[in-house]
């Protein structure tokens, strides 16, 4: 078994005050909230927690509300939303330079649906054709029903034209009701194997952790994030200097102890403690 020990959400809410919590494979499947969850979400709000949901979502944080209120969770649980489509559209609008583009640059998108919401307010101009485009925007996989030969086609116009690509969306896998499906960090981690210049934004990289941290102003030493990807969720947290609290019932739910190991050597990211599932 794992060396790491074993805690209850309730336990948690003795040592810390703020809870940055993932969403997809702790909170819900993207269909239907975990039992447990809501009962866990009434108590923390109960013993006055600070509860962030910081979610590798490609979509800004309004959407996410309406998201998680069609499941079920009601917005008054979360003290805020912090996403990588949020963090995205921070850095589009504060100046393209951050990122190594240019105003008025063209951008060729590789999306899941037609949200747009992280460009607005910029001055990125979206094409149809990536033939046409400067930069390309990777918000999300279609992994569930496009096959990967599909996806990866897509690729080979960029990638001759050497466009760097900024990814909205790190996560390699998505957890649906299906199974597991390709992410788009999955396609973004082709397109850097294949020789592109990948721009990385959301979780486990430093920028996402410190978004939250001006916004909602939390002592690193009373925070912990829970989540259920090593890769993510626990290397985000460890490499922010933060606990992370790994959720052994989500995308890694059927993963040996051995396969779950090399995650943590791989990504040099031990999770402090480990849960069952997200529950008091």
């Amino acid at each position: 078994m794992l060396n790491t020990p074993f805690t209850k959400l309730e336990e948690l809410s003795h040592r810390y005050e703020t809870f940055l919590l993932d969403q997809y494979g702790v909170l819900h499947n993207g269909q239907s909230v975990f039992q447990g969850v809501i009962e866990a979400l009434q108590n923390l709000q109960a013993a006055q927690k600070t509860v962030v949901l910081l979610s590798n979502s490609a979509k800004r944080a309004e959407k996410n509300y309406q998201r998680m209120e069609q499941l079920g969770l009601n917005r008054k649980f979360f003290h805020g939303v912090v996403t990588s489509g949020e963090v995205g559209h921070y850095l589009f609008t504060g100046g393209l330079s951050k990122l190594g583009l240019v105003d008025g640059s063209k951008c060729w998108v590789m999306a899941r649906d037609e949200d747009r919401s992280p460009l607005l307010g910029s001055t990125l101009k979206e094409v149809a054709d990536s033939e046409d485009a400067d930069v390309m925007i990777l918000s999300g996989s279609r992994g569930e029903v496009e096959p990967w030969e599909k996806a990866i086609k897509k690729l080979e116009i960029p990638l001759s034209k050497e466009l760097p690509c900024v990814c909205l969306n790190p996560d390699k896998w998505m957890l649906t009701p299906k199974g597991l499906a390709y992410g788009a960090g999955k396609i973004a981690e082709y397109y850097e194997s294949a020789g592109g210049k990948v721009i990385w934004i959301g979780k486990p990289y430093e920028e996402m952790y410190r978004f939250a941290e001006r916004e909602y102003s939390f002592e690193k030493v009373r925070a912990i994030a829970i989540g259920d990807s090593i890769e993510h969720d626990i290397q985000g947290a460890k490499k922010f200097g933060i606990a992370g609290a790994w959720v052994r019932d989500g995308i890694l739910r059927d993963a040996s102890d051995q396969k779950i190991n090399a995650e943590i050597q791989k990504h040099k990211a031990k999770p402090d403690f480990q849960m069952n599932s997200f529950k008091w």
